[in-house]
């Protein structure tokens, strides 16, 4: 059973007892995304899981960026009086913990990168975020939203479960105009992470997938 709790900066969920794990979500997702991982997890951890402000339950930042969002959830285990965690980051949600990392590397039994990456964006990147911000503030919200959650799933996988899909779609809909653009902000503004200590002293993960259509896995797995 998952109980709500919230800081003064976002709400979150917990459910289970153990180790504790945070489990941070993706753009243009909400802390919902990890309802089937968390229940298992559950079963032999403590798993906190968040909507990052913007997203979910969560009001925006009032000045949104990755380390705001990284700050936040730091005061999450502040209130659950946790010392550190195992942080598992999918996409955006990557950037919040290496971004946390940053700051306070002693909060981090471990971290699990999935799907997401410790480089900044590269110029062609931010063309495209910047092309996204245009779309999404002439009108485009809901032809944005079907592309980016349609592309983050193999093709086989949209054919064979379009019902996960569309759901994914819906929720992602949720999201307002004003959150979509902070986060795409706030990952153009992010730093480059490679050069962490987190990565040579806490155990670290990457999970990846060889038919991911934004991130090549051949050069993630040069850094695991």
């Amino acid at each position: 059973m998952f109980l709500e709790r919230h800081t003064d900066s976002i709400v979150y969920r917990v459910a289970g007892a153990g180790a504790p794990v945070l489990l941070l979500h993706g753009f243009p997702a909400d802390g919902s995304v990890w309802d089937d991982v968390a229940q298992i997890l559950s079963t032999k951890f403590r798993v906190l899981v968040p909507d990052l402000p913007g997203s979910g339950k969560s009001a925006c930042a009032s000045t949104p960026s990755i380390d705001a969002m990284a700050f936040a959830v730091l005061q999450l285990l502040d209130e659950e009086c946790l010392n550190n965690a195992t942080w598992v980051g999918h996409s955006m949600g990557g950037y919040v913990a290496l971004a946390a990392a940053r700051m306070q590397p002693e909060r981090f039994a471990g971290l699990s990168l999935v799907h997401s990456t410790p480089d900044a964006d590269d110029a062609a990147k931010i063309s495209v975020r910047e092309k996204s911000i245009d779309l999404i503030q002439n009108g485009g919200k809901t032809p944005f939203i079907r592309q980016t959650v349609a592309n983050l799933f193999a093709p086989d996988f949209k054919l064979s479960q379009s019902e996960i899909v569309e759901k994914l779609i819906d929720t992602c809909a949720q999201t307002g105009e004003a959150a979509l653009i902070n986060f795409y902000r706030a990952m153009i503004g992010r730093a480059d992470s490679n050069d962490l200590a987190i990565f040579k002293h806490k155990p670290t993960q990457y999970v990846l997938g060889k038919q991911d259509n934004l991130l090549d896995y051949r050069k993630l797995l040069t850094k695991a």
